[in-house]
């Protein structure tokens, strides 16, 4: 702890105050492109159960702000429908579930519909396969899973919690891949 106070000790702050806003700006660079500001869009399950447009109207946004929208494993849209709905550069944030192959799948999908990066996050636990917990077996905790072979509506049954959110007029919980 002292060694973070003194390191903070270093570090100087110019307050700008009363300088003209046309002399400041956020612009940077992130692995190389030129963004408007350092703010990305962070991915975002199931967007469609919020609005209709889901993850196509965030890379709209992000387009149109300069910046870059990472789409989650959990989008409502298939990841083809995003990469077309914008320009803007969008990243693929990739769960490491339904094996290698799935994997492989869907990074294969991202890059053929023009994602610029995969992005591993580690916020979502994983279990082993065939070393599930006890709550899990015991099916007070459901644990999140890429829907990638199984129909809409087998992945709203398996989940009927999502019957219970407010969705949107067309948000229904699904995971499009």
């Amino acid at each position: 702890m002292a060694a973070n106070r003194a390191a903070f000790d270093n570090v100087t702050f110019r307050p700008r105050m009363g300088e003209p806003p046309a002399s400041i700006s956020l612009k940077t660079t992130v692995l190389g492109q030129e963004l408007n500001s350092p703010l990305l869009f962070a991915p975002c399950g199931l967007m469609g159960t919020m609005h209709p447009e889901a993850e196509a109207g965030t890379v709209r946004v992000a387009e149109a702000r300069g910046t870059i929208a990472a789409i989650s494993s959990y989008s409502s849209k298939s990841l083809e429908h995003i990469g077309e709905a914008s320009n803007a550069t969008k990243w693929f944030q990739l769960y490491f579930l339904g094996g290698r192959a799935g994997a492989m799948s869907l990074v294969e999908r991202a890059e053929a519909a023009g994602y610029g990066a995969i992005v591993l996050t580690l916020d979502t636990n994983v279990p082993k396969q065939g070393r599930l917990s006890a709550r899990i077996q015991s099916h007070h905790h459901q644990a999140l899973r890429p829907n990638v072979n199984r129909s809409p509506s087998v992945a709203v049954a398996l989940h009927a919690c999502w019957h219970a959110l407010p969705c949107g007029e067309r948000g229904r919980g699904t995971v499009a891949h």
